[in-house]
């Protein structure tokens, strides 16, 4: 009775948030990048992403292997919006905004779109950071799976990137 009570509060919670940010959020003006952005796409112009892509560098000199990108949520949404990295690395997500950041899966509002999942999973994935967190905050994830994964802030859908793992 307790596990039901938990997971009905737990999920008004999550339509209080999404109800709320709806209303204070402002739409963007091209209405494509909006679609793109529940859908967990990169908007076919290209323009931002191209020029906001980070790749973790190939280690053939022998150093010890780089595990971890980071990925900076600000005003103006996630940067670098896309990243491309190996399989069994991690990418941390720092929240350097004013406002609350949610890492989820695309798409918004299920997370369902990363295949990986566990028995902690909050909605649709194991990429499910499963609470907003506040400045300073992060989040940090590991991808097993080979693809290219979009992901979004949860409160504040229309900020969106991708993670690429090769």
């Amino acid at each position: 009775m307790k596990k039901i009570l938990i997971i009905l509060v737990i999920i008004g919670a999550i339509i209080a948030l999404f109800t709320l940010t709806k209303k204070t959020t402002q739409a963007p003006s091209d209405t494509t990048a909006l679609d793109s952005t529940i859908e967990g796409e990169i908007p076919s112009d290209g323009t931002e992403a191209e020029s906001n892509t980070a790749t973790l560098p190939d280690n053939s000199m022998g150093e010890t292997p780089l595990t971890e990108m980071t990925v900076a949520y600000g005003p103006k949404g996630f940067d670098p919006k896309s990243v491309t990295i190996k399989a069994g690395q991690t990418v941390t997500f720092v929240n350097e905004s004013e406002s609350s950041m949610w890492v989820g899966s695309s798409m918004h509002p299920t997370h369902a779109d990363y295949p990986e999942k566990t028995a902690n999973d909050c909605l649709g994935s194991a990429f499910d950071q499963c609470e907003a967190v506040g400045t300073g905050g992060s989040y940090s994830f590991t991808f097993n799976k080979k693809g290219s994964w979009g992901y979004h802030n949860h409160v504040a859908p229309n900020n969106w990137g991708t993670v690429v793992v090769e």
